[in-house]
């Protein structure tokens, strides 16, 4: 990757609703060599790019969304993708899907919150 042809590369990333997205990921890629950063509190990121790299958007519940890095600013919207939220499961610090998760899992609805007797204190 030629350093001297690198551009500055910013601009924010919402969601389908046109809020902005915290701690997106947006990897630059060029070849084998990949950078990135991750988006702050109002969605916006700033990366250095050749402008024949591509810059991958990425963020847990979202399709992620690639585009040529040959702007100097790239704005973009994530939308939900809800079949990748029902193959995955949070598992502490990390995810793992659900063909590949052993142990107990079982999912409480309200309802059963609600009914529960409860003691007094």
């Amino acid at each position: 990757m030629n350093m001297y042809a690198q551009n500055t590369v910013s601009g924010t990333v919402r969601d389908g609703n046109g809020e902005p997205l915290l701690g997106v990921s947006v990897i630059v890629k060029h070849g084998k060599a990949t950078t990135g950063s991750v988006t702050d509190l109002n969605g916006h990121y700033q990366v250095k790019a050749d402008p024949n790299a591509t810059i991958e958007f990425s963020f847990v519940g979202f399709k992620s969304v690639t585009v040529p890095a040959n702007q100097k600013v790239i704005n973009v919207t994530l939308h939900d993708d809800n079949q990748l939220l029902d193959e995955v499961v949070v598992v502490g610090y990390g995810t793992q899907k659900k063909v590949n998760l052993t142990g107990s899992v079982s999912q409480v609805t309200a309802e059963v919150l609600e009914n529960r007797s409860t003691s007094p204190a």
